[in-house]
């Protein structure tokens, strides 16, 4: 065999191992170093002075929505990795407990049924609709037409381990199951649709968004 061929070869091969590596791997678990997802400049402070005035809206049907996380520290609540930086970028993970009482007064946390009817407005495909266009892994970005600007904020589980960042996102919805879980809403990066059914344990760090009072 020529050295030509061997050289095809050998790039073919690689370029196989590292499509099959993405595909049995998925995503990484580590937030772009480049990248600013918030469009003030000067990270997501939304809530951080217990009001809405420092949050960015958008208005999505008959609904009015905060188009970035909540990053009001409170107990009960976590920067991805304890990283301050993560904050900044995809604001605070939040239990159940902590997320039922975050918003700022004049806005709540919505309930499936809300969430139901944000989906229904984002259109055939609305994980398109809403995801921001850049900050996912594997270039899955959205077209974010509707100004929703979703961002992959990943989840602490309730042992304390951290997980799916640049990947996935889940929002806690005021909706009960039980006792011991409530449902939450979530997108995948590779997902055309979004899960409005999910249940969680409430001790389960999930982003928050907050959703104006009619």
């Amino acid at each position: 065999m020529s050295i030509f061929k061997q050289l095809c070869r050998t790039l073919v091969l690689s370029a196989v191992v590292v499509a099959l590596s993405v595909g049995l791997m998925g995503c990484p678990d580590t937030p772009p170093d480049d990248e600013d997802n918030n469009q003030s400049g000067v990270g997501n402070r939304c809530g951080v002075d217990g009001t809405a005035g420092s949050c960015r809206t958008v208005k999505i049907g008959n609904q009015t929505w905060m188009a970035e996380n909540m990053n009001k520290e409170t107990a009960e609540s976590w920067c991805y990795n304890d990283s301050a930086e993560n904050c900044k970028k995809y604001g605070r993970l939040y239990s159940w407990y902590a997320a039922a009482g975050v918003c700022p007064i004049g806005w709540h946390l919505p309930s499936r049924d809300e969430w139901e009817k944000l989906v229904v407005a984002a259109g055939d495909v609305p994980a398109n609709g809403l995801k921001s266009a850049s900050g996912w892994c594997c270039n899955a970005g959205g077209s974010d037409y509707l100004g929703f600007a979703a961002l992959p904020s990943g989840h602490r589980h309730f042992t304390g381990a951290f997980g799916e960042i640049t990947s996935k996102v889940h929002w806690w919805s005021s909706t009960e199951t039980n006792i011991d879980q409530a449902n939450c809403t979530s997108i995948d990066w590779d997902w055309r649709n979004v899960v409005t059914d999910w249940e969680s344990d409430k001790g389960y760090g999930f982003a928050v968004r907050c959703v104006k009072d009619d």
